[in-house]
C-alpha cells in the first residue's frame, strides 16, 4: 500500500483550463487524461488524500461516478469548490470517500503531516519538523520550509507520494527539520 496526495482536480470545470493554463482542449479531454493518470499511478489498495476541489457543478450521481472510477481508498479534505452535498460529513461513504473533513493531521513514515486545502504560514509543529501539504493555489504559491502544494497543476496532473514530495523539498533546500524563526 502506498499513500498519495493530490488536490484541485476540478473535474468538469471548463474555465480552470484557461485560468490555470492546463494543456487540455476540453473538459472531456481533461477528465480522460486525469482519470487515466490517477489510475496509472494509484493502485486499488493504495490510499489517496484529496485536498479539495474534486469536481465542478456536478450532480451527486455524476460526482459518485467520478469518485468510483478512481483507484484507491480516498479521503477528502474539503475545498472551497466542493459541492454542498459532499459537505454532509456523516454521509461520506455515500460519495465514495472513507472520510471527509476540513483539515487532517496524519502520521506517515514517522512524520507528522498537516493536510489542508489552504496554504498556511504556520501549522501544528511547524517549528519541530512537521510537514504541511495544501492545494488551492494551482502551483502559484512558492513552497516554504516543509510546506508544499500537492495539487495536480504542480505534479503532472496525477497524485504524488510522500517520497516524491520529500525529494522536491530536498532539491529546493527546504527539507530541514527545524524551521527558522
Amino acid at each position: 500500500m502506498t499513500v498519495f496526495f493530490t488536490s484541485d482536480t476540478h473535474d468538469g470545470h471548463k474555465n480552470i483550463i484557461s485560468s490555470c493554463d492546463r494543456p487540455f482542449s476540453s473538459v472531456e479531454e481533461m477528465h480522460r487524461v486525469m482519470v487515466a493518470r490517477w489510475n496509472e499511478t494509484v493502485g486499488p489498495r493504495d490510499v489517496v488524500y484529496h485536498l479539495g476541489d474534486v469536481g465542478w457543478d456536478q450532480t451527486p450521481a455524476e460526482f459518485l461516478k467520478l469518485i468510483d472510477s478512481l483507484n484507491g481508498d480516498k479521503h477528502l479534505i474539503l475545498g472551497n469548490h466542493d459541492p454542498d452535498f459532499v459537505r454532509n460529513l456523516a454521509g461520506c461513504a455515500a460519495y465514495g470517500f472513507r472520510s471527509i473533513q476540513e483539515r487532517l493531521e496524519i502520521r506517515l513514515e514517522g512524520e507528522r503531516i498537516v493536510l489542508d486545502h489552504y496554504p498556511m504560514r504556520s501549522w501544528n509543529a511547524s517549528y519541530h519538523g512537521s510537514f504541511h501539504f495544501f492545494g488551492h493555489c494551482h502551483n502559484r504559491m512558492p513552497p516554504i520550509h516543509r510546506s508544499l502544494d500537492v495539487g495536480v497543476d504542480a505534479w503532472d496532473f496525477r497524485p504524488v507520494t510522500f517520497t516524491q514530495i520529500r525529494q522536491r523539498l530536498d532539491k529546493l533546500g527546504l527539507l530541514n527539520r527545524e524551521k527558522a524563526a
